[in-house]
Order: C-alpha cells, then sequence, then structure tokens
C-alpha cells in the first residue's frame, strides 16, 4: 500500500525523483591538423526523461558550444562536429596540446568531464 501511494505520488510530481546522471566524452582520434573538423561523441546516461543544458569550452578559448538536449531515460547520444581554428602565429592558435571541457548541466546537478586534443599546424 505505501509502496503504491508513493508510486502514485512520484507520478503526479508531488515527490521529486533524484536524477541521476553519467557522462562520458569522446573524439574520433587524438590528433588534428590545423582547421580540421572534431568530431566529439557523448554519451549521456539518464535515470529519467529531463531537459538539459549541454556546455562546451575549450581549444584555447575559441570553441563555446551551448546546447539544450532532452535526454531520455538510460544512454543518450549527443554528435558535436567543430571546426578547429588555424594554427598560426597572427590569430590562431599554438600547435600542441589542448583542453575540452564538456558540462551537462540539469538544475543543480553539473557533470564535468575534459579531455584533451592535439593539434598539429
Amino acid at each position: 500500500m505505501k509502496r503504491a501511494l508513493l508510486m502514485t505520488l512520484l507520478l503526479m510530481g508531488c515527490i521529486q525523483q533524484d536524477i541521476v546522471l553519467d557522462m562520458n566524452v569522446s573524439a574520433d582520434k587524438e590528433v588534428y591538423r590545423s582547421a580540421e573538423t572534431l568530431n566529439l561523441t557523448l554519451t549521456i546516461s539518464s535515470n529519467s526523461n529531463v531537459n538539459a543544458t549541454v556546455l562546451m569550452t575549450g581549444i584555447s578559448g575559441r570553441m563555446n558550444i551551448e546546447r539544450a538536449i532532452e535526454l531520455d531515460a538510460g544512454n543518450n547520444l549527443l554528435f558535436v562536429d567543430y571546426k578547429l581554428p588555424s594554427c598560426n602565429v597572427c590569430g590562431g592558435i599554438r600547435p600542441g596540446n589542448h583542453d575540452i571541457l564538456t558540462k551537462v548541466i540539469y538544475g543543480n546537478v553539473t557533470l564535468n568531464k575534459t579531455i584533451a586534443v592535439e593539434i598539429q599546424q
């Protein structure tokens, strides 16, 4: 009886369910050339259907992506393509390792994951 009452209250929205999120970020390769397209895959697991925001920043301040995403319960895939800036002294980026910080934000829950990619001239 108690369990049925709790389920009814949960379904009616009277009790808030704890949302559990998990994330993995991967790039299609480790080394990129200047001005090449970076292909990222985000795997986001959720125990419930939620609307979240994905933020991706990095590449020496050049990458700044924000996307609203509807997550289903289970595993969700998000593919992000980003054309890398040129490596040059006059306004591009320096060759070397660059971090990409990915955040998934839902309410007061924030997941952070950082990966590094190498960019060559």
